[in-house]
């Protein structure tokens, strides 16, 4: 019988992570999200991974339901509270799964502690790297990395942009939309984001000092990165490029390494197609590829 993977609160190492946990047995895949997420954009996925699997997602710090304080948002404190969540529940070897900056704190991890974990998979991810961009400063990636403003925000109006978003690519997945509200919460009627934007400004600092293209050649797990891209990738070519001269790195600097793209997809890949990323991860787990 496969557990629910409703969401629960632990307390680990004296601070409340809200996660979920589906499978009852298997190899041990741990999911992260991205930035300004929540462990709901797995909410697809899990079901097709825990046929045959044993499966975690949780809230960053920050993020969601878990705790939230005014520091810890450097990769070292991010990988510190994955290696914390680890240990807690016993999670031996997983196979670590990250989506946007959640691949890249997965990429962080494997570097410095890839006897925790069996392999990692990064989802449209593991290539952010801000300081890399011809005539950026930390002060034009604050700017331009920034959250939109959400003034007087009610669910209503959540709708109606989500609705709008990706061209209505996800308008009629009502799990998707549930994914995207968990990103807040409600005082009055109005909702506000679950990551402030100063602690959102912190992670986009942490970026600005994160160094992918180093970590290529420091890193001896086995990596997937799955990106994905649209129909309309010739419409940005710069964007595209820069991903893909960093995947080409990784796949030169990495011992093991592979990349597989989604085709005609979205950033958001595990709420468009969740069958799908579920379906790459179990090829490469049974091919081997991980061993």
């Amino acid at each position: 019988m496969v557990q629910s993977n409703s969401q629960i609160i632990a307390t680990i190492d004296g601070q409340e992570f809200n996660y979920c946990v589906s499978g009852n047995s298997g190899q041990p895949i741990v999911l992260l999200h991205g930035l300004a997420s929540n462990l709901k954009i797995w909410g697809l996925v899990t079901p097709h991974l825990a046929q045959e699997n044993r499966v975690y997602a949780f809230d960053q710090r920050g993020h969601g339901k878990t705790f939230k304080p005014e520091e810890g948002y450097d990769f070292d404190t991010m990988c510190t509270d994955l290696l914390s969540f680890l240990n807690h529940f016993q999670i031996t070897k997983p196979i670590l799964v990250g989506h946007s900056w959640g691949a890249d704190v997965v990429l962080e991890f494997g570097t410095h502690y890839p006897e925790y974990c069996k392999g990692i998979v990064m989802i449209d991810g593991g290539t952010i790297e801000p300081s890399a961009r011809e005539g950026w400063t930390l002060e034009i990636a604050k700017r331009e990395m920034a959250p939109p403003p959400f003034p007087g925000l009610t669910e209503t109006r959540l709708k109606e942009r989500f609705a709008r978003r990706n061209d209505g690519a996800l308008a009629s997945v009502p799990e998707a939309f549930e994914s995207v509200r968990g990103n807040f919460y409600e005082i009055n009627g109005v909702l506000k984001t679950n990551l402030t934007f100063e602690n959102h400004m912190r992670i986009i600092e942490a970026l600005w000092n994160h160094y992918p293209s180093e970590l290529y050649q420091q890193i001896n797990v086995p990596c997937l990165f799955l990106p994905a891209r649209t129909k309309d990738a010739s419409d940005h070519p710069d964007w595209y490029n820069r991903k893909a001269k960093f995947l080409e790195k990784a796949v030169t600097d990495i011992s093991t390494c592979a990349v597989e793209w989604f085709e005609d997809s979205i950033h958001d890949v595990p709420l468009q197609r969740p069958e799908l990323v579920a379906t790459v991860i179990n090829k490469y787990l049974k091919s081997g590829f991980f061993n």
